[in-house]
């Protein structure tokens, strides 16, 4: 790393810290979607008890008015939680966030290629005047303090086509954006086996309602119907299916770059670098600004 121009690493130095931003934004979101999924849930529960229990006893007793009372003190936490999210904009702060570190990425690799602006012999002036010109405008969020120091990495080297697609192209297709695919259809498979669990079992508690009339078992089926709706709620919140998409596509696109540039490579035609970086970068651009775009017309 000594031996590398400032410029650049205090680039690559800057792209990490945006990145760990706008994790621990992202892990902010989820933690915050994830316990009002639960408070929710909880809701539904101690309501549903809180009516049970009235039922059987034909009052409110003492213990039906402190359930109620939990159910109401819940549903109250989670709908402050959603508000104070809305009024943060914190789905707005993290989009940001991840478009300064993926720009500074971009304008790091667009570097090490010396193609396009950077083939100019005042290429360091430019890098600083693109990471000055991406950083205030997410001036505001500075005042988030990463979370730990951001790790000190070795900017990627200098790079002709053949190490371009290796060290570029090939970690986002399979480093990233196909990993993320897997990722995300996992843990969509894992929401939607629990929406249709809950589905089921609020059919089975609806037929024994009807055929047990003895039994205080309406109650539980709004409990399980509430809850199934939060679990749908939480994965549209999460756009699996968005992202999949979206990422599945970006990857092909990539992919076919890199599989044109190795075959003219191995039948040695001429390689246009430029126009391959460029093609490259924007396609991961464009990726990054449909996904973004989604995300911003939605408070999760």
């Amino acid at each position: 790393m000594s031996g590398d121009p400032r410029a650049l690493t205090e680039a690559w130095q800057a792209q990490a810290e945006w990145s760990a931003r706008a994790s621990a934004l992202k892990v902010r979101i989820a933690r915050r979607r994830s316990i009002v999924l639960w408070l929710v849930a909880g809701t539904a529960v101690f309501g549903g008890l809180g009516t049970v229990l009235t039922t059987a006893a034909a009052q409110a007793t003492t213990t039906a008015r402190l359930v109620s009372a939990i159910a109401a003190v819940l549903a109250a936490v989670a709908g402050t939680i959603q508000l104070l999210a809305s009024r943060e904009n914190t789905v707005e702060q993290w989009n940001r966030a991840r478009a300064v570190a993926e720009a500074l990425k971009e304008a790091v690799y667009r570097y090490r290629t010396a193609t396009g602006t950077y083939a100019r012999d005042d290429r360091d002036a430019v890098l600083r005047r693109q990471v000055d010109d991406f950083v205030e405008r997410g001036r505001d969020l500075l005042a988030m303090t990463v979370p730990g120091a951001a790790p000190m990495r070795e900017p990627p080297p200098a790079l002709d086509a053949a190490g371009y697609v290796e060290h570029r192209l090939s970690q986002q297709i399979e480093g990233y954006y196909l990993s993320q695919v897997a990722e995300l259809s996992a843990s969509r498979a894992r929401w939607q086996r629990a929406e249709q669990g809950l589905l089921y079992s609020g059919a089975v508690i609806g037929a024994l309602t009807a055929s047990l009339p003895q039994v205080p078992l309406a109650p539980w089926v709004a409990v399980v119907t509430t809850i199934a709706g939060a679990v749908v709620a939480h994965v549209e919140g999460a756009r699996f299916s968005h992202l999949i998409v979206s990422y599945r596509a970006t990857a092909d696109r990539l992919s076919s770059l890199r599989s044109r540039f190795l075959d003219d490579d191995a039948r040695g035609a001429p390689i246009d670098f430029d126009a391959l970086v460029d093609r490259a970068e924007d396609a991961i651009s464009v990726e990054n600004q449909a996904w973004m775009a989604g995300w911003s017309g939605r408070q999760a």
